[in-house]
């Protein structure tokens, strides 16, 4: 093999590695944005999977709020702790869609 066909190779090999490297540092980033969301709409997510009767002033004060710590705290004592209502009549007024 000459040298020009082995420098090829190596630049070759490097150009994968880097393009991995870049792909590898997308997806670390994506799956932290997509975990973060999902971490700091957890005390909405809960309040609406337990039916929470005031599930949407929670969703409103985890987007106004949450960003604060201490707001993400209350927020999800108050989702899980809060009142809710029987599975017949959530959403409040009947079905979420009509048909």
């Amino acid at each position: 093999m000459g040298t020009f066909a082995a420098l090829v190779l190596v630049f070759a090999g490097l150009a994968v590695l880097a393009i991995g490297g870049i792909f590898l540092h997308v997806l670390f980033w994506v799956l932290g944005g997509v975990l973060g969301l999902f971490v700091y709409f957890a005390p909405a997510l809960i309040a609406v999977l337990r039916r929470h009767r005031n599930a949407v002033w929670i969703l409103v004060l985890d987007i106004a709020l949450a960003w604060s710590g201490v707001a993400w705290i209350a927020l999800l004592v108050w989702a899980l702790a809060g009142e809710r209502f029987p599975p017949e009549s959530f959403p409040p007024g009947g079905r979420l869609f009509s048909r």
